[in-house]
């Protein structure tokens, strides 16, 4: 259990070195790509900044997995008591899956927009 949690350690240190690297020798700008020493320093300088922006964030995503869960929940009760309904969503489901999200990236962005 150890090793496990040293060699994701190493992983995730090793990324954010070859990410670091990468920054510094392209010279990437700062808005475009930020190394993560900036990211540590903006967060540790003024953290009361995003704090605002953590709450907001946490909140939309437990709603979302609060929705996602009752979605799934009455979706999974309709199934069970209507047999002649399974057939339809497990095609759907079965479709959904074998779609690659690379084509599925461009449709979402023209319904949904950038913003």
């Amino acid at each position: 259990m150890r090793r496990r949690w040293i060699s994701g350690a190493v992983l995730v240190l090793s990324a954010l070195a070859v990410w670091e690297l990468g920054v510094l020798i392209t010279e990437a700008p700062e808005y475009l790509l930020p190394a993560p020493s900036a990211v540590v320093g903006a967060l540790l300088s003024d953290p009361g900044r995003f704090l605002p922006a953590a709450g907001v964030t946490l909140g939309q995503a437990l709603a979302g997995l609060a929705l996602g869960g009752a979605m799934g929940l009455l979706m999974a009760a309709a199934i069970t008591f209507w047999a002649h309904l399974e057939q339809g969503v497990m095609s759907l489901a079965l479709l959904i899956k074998s779609t690659p999200i690379i084509a599925v990236a461009p449709i979402l962005t023209i319904w949904m927009g950038f913003g």
